[in-house]
């Protein structure tokens, strides 16, 4: 019995001795969804920007949307939590995603009730990561769940295709790393390890072009680990919530079927090399006819092609385009899910994601557990019956009138389940809220349009593994006229009335923080004067103190005004809040900069690229100033090296070209010039340079 005290017993006693020790010395960090904070006086919770350390490396953890909610909840009131990933966010932009939407339409068809409508849900994760969330919930008071997950539980951690945890053959494993990591020393283990790392080896945070080497098929038996794990997630999510009475609005996911082309296909494993050859040529051939717009031909030489190799899923995909081309939409339906199947870069649910989701819900139902079918709503809501990009900016990203639609079909089924006290007793009948309307209380305006466009088309389409897809050509022109045309009509007038219905929405909402932040993100841009936008970010500010961004900003607004130790002081209060922030970084390092101290300029500017190599801005002062200090060889070399990570921004080749011909090497600055031309056509500076050296 000794023995087995001191082998077992014992280290799990000092252990929680540690942990005690740990925790009252203030080490490591709280790990829930939320924390507890004081504003103006209350008590209230709010985001917690460190819950994904626990499932990502530091430098690339995402993060909620900020949020706050009061502690003790309001009398009549009703809090719902949306739990999910980035299309459950609102990406591109949360202030216009489906739970904002539904907490207009509860607003207005319910003015007595009070209702917090708390979007936690972050980019990259899964189930895994859903499930904590939940438990955590559970502690705040909820009323009610909305469930939209799915797309990323073979790309997030512990999936099959992940760059994060790896796949781990046993859910209690998992669960177990994810409750050590919990605890301070577990922090303290892996900051330890962190510090060993070389740091040069920290991946920077690339979106979905991370993943590119991790494929995975439709046959690969990693799958159905994956699918295990999420049924017994999404299982034990509805047994936590109903164990504790609180019912969920449980969701199937929907994709973009018509206008997504698979983003990697990849051949059977006993596809022969000869049978491979055959394959390519009636691929081939199916690809000129569809291109001469001969698509019974295409389709009959797609066909020959698949007998040979089934699972290659551009495949799939063409046919769909080319019934579609011929007007038979239910071929075309059914050959745009083949292809979503058999895309070997599972960035969207699959039909197997989707089964176990309806399977689950069907299960529970009775329990407390509510079904909404969306790609079933979807469906009824778009072109010929096939979703597309009327709902999706890309793949499964909702455009808002794709929003509305959740919102909508998820309102349906809150109305069974509200409480009295929330609905008041008003007997009038519910009436329905309009898009318009939503889109009006929440500061939809043409300028939001055009900006999230260019952040689809600059953040998603131009990058891999948009780049890769069949049809890219389409899709970028698309983009791009619809900018042209949302840009044409930001005249002047238009300009005006956007402020005014910003302000119409704050005076409809005051204490809505997003409306604040908005009008402040339009005024800085298309407002001269830097301190139009000042009292729109203080009052964000005032309502989010623990939102990093907003004290950026404020440090821009004040370092366009002259007052930089006041900018120094917000930056660095950003950084406290966010030190993995690097256009932060960048900013403090130019206020540091302007005000000659350029020594802990360069500190920043060394920060910002190591955690986002793609700050041109970052690189390129980095360079100035080794340059004014005399040391021009390795203000080359910085410029080099930003030139292996940047391929947008012409003052880096611009600075690099006039270096080199200071130091002779003509050939290469013309070079360089040139590239920055094909940047910027429009660029004078560099035109006048590059013909000055030519004449010489």
């Amino acid at each position: 019995m000794f023995r087995v005290l001191v082998l077992l017993v014992l280290p799990i006693l000092v252990c929680l001795l540690l942990e005690l020790v740990l925790r009252a010395a203030g080490m490591g960090y709280p790990t829930g969804i939320a924390v507890p904070c004081r504003i103006d006086g209350r008590d209230y919770y709010c985001n917690n920007i460190r819950f994904g350390w626990r499932f990502f490396p530091k430098e690339m953890s995402r993060q909620t949307d900020p949020f706050v909610f009061p502690r003790e909840k309001e009398r009549n009131g009703c809090r719902i939590f949306i739990l999910g990933e980035s299309a459950a966010q609102g990406a591109p932009d949360g202030a216009y995603s489906f739970g904002r939407m539904l907490e207009v339409m509860l607003r207005k068809s319910y003015p007595e009730g009070r209702f917090e409508v708390i979007t936690a849900a972050l980019p990259a994760i899964n189930s895994h990561a859903v499930y904590p969330i939940v438990r955590d919930c559970l502690g705040y008071d909820p009323d009610l769940f909305v469930v939209y997950m799915g797309n990323n539980e073979v790309v997030g951690p512990y999936g099959a295709g992940t760059i994060f945890s790896p796949l781990v053959g046993h859910l209690g494993l998992i669960r177990a790393g994810v409750l050590a990591k919990s605890a301070r020393l577990g922090q303290l283990i892996a900051g330890w390890a962190e510090r060993l790392k070389n740091k040069a080896r920290t991946p920077n945070w690339r979106g979905m072009e991370m993943f590119l080497g991790h494929r995975v098929g439709r046959e690969d038996k990693a799958l159905a680990r994956v699918y295990r794990h999420f049924q017994a997630n999404l299982e034990d999510i509805l047994g936590r919530a109903c164990g504790r009475r609180v019912p969920v609005v449980l969701c199937t996911v929907a994709s973009n079927l018509r206008d997504c082309p698979p983003f990697a296909s990849q051949h059977a494993r006993t596809l022969s090399d000869e049978d491979r050859k055959k394959f390519e040529a009636f691929f081939a051939s199916g690809k000129q006819a569809e291109d001469d717009k001969d698509f019974e031909r295409a389709l009959r030489e797609y066909r020959t092609a698949l007998r040979l190799d089934n699972d290659f899923a551009e495949v799939h995909f063409r046919m769909g385009q080319c019934y579609w081309q011929e007007a038979r939409y239910e071929e075309a339906r059914s050959s745009y899910l083949q292809a979503l199947d058999y895309d070997a870069l599972r960035f969207r649910a699959d039909p197997q994601i989707n089964k176990i989701i309806r399977d689950v819900g069907r299960k529970c139902r009775g329990r407390g557990v509510y079904f909404v079918d969306v790609p079933k709503v979807f469906s009824e809501n778009s072109l010929h019956g096939v979703a597309g990009r009327e709902l999706f900016y890309e793949h499964v990203h909702m455009t808002p009138q794709g929003n509305y639609l959740l919102a909508q079909a998820v309102f349906s089924e809150l109305r069974r389940i509200l409480p009295k006290s929330a609905q008041g007793e008003s007997d009038n009948p519910v009436k329905l809220v309009s898009q318009a309307e939503c889109e009006r209380s929440l500061g939809y305006t043409k300028w939001e349009e055009y900006r999230i466009h260019e952040t689809v088309l600059n953040g998603f389409i131009k990058r891999p593994p948009f780049t890769n897809q069949a049809y890219q050509s389409e899709r970028l022109e698309y983009f791009r006229d619809r900018m042209g045309s949302l840009q044409r009509e930001l005249t002047t007038d238009a300009k005006r009335e956007i402020a005014a219905q910003y302000r119409q929405a704050i005076a409809e909402s005051p204490s809505d923080w997003w409306l604040y932040w908005k009008c402040a993100e339009f005024l800085s841009e298309m407002d001269p004067d830097p301190a139009a936008a000042l009292p729109y970010y203080r009052q964000v500010e005032r309502r989010i103190p623990h939102f990093a961004q907003v004290h950026e900003r404020l440090g821009v607004c004040e370092g366009k005004l002259g007052q930089l130790d006041r900018a120094i002081e917000s930056c660095e209060k950003s950084v406290a809040l966010d030190p993995y922030h690097s256009y932060t970084r960048f900013h403090l390092g130019y206020a540091y900069q302007l005000k000659g101290n350029t020594e802990k300029a360069a500190e920043q500017y060394r920060t910002a690229v190591r955690l986002a190599p793609e700050n041109g801005p970052a690189w390129n002062n980095l360079g100035g100033i080794l340059y004014s200090k005399g040391d021009v060889l390795e203000a080359i070399a910085i410029y080099r090296k930003a030139l292996e990570h940047v391929h947008d921004f012409s003052d880096l080749n611009y600075n690099l070209a006039v270096l080199l011909q200071q130091q002779g090497n003509r050939p290469e600055a013309i070079q360089e010039l040139e590239a920055g031309l094909q940047i910027d056509p429009n660029s004078m500076k560099i035109r006048r340079f590059l013909h000055a050296i030519v004449a010489q």
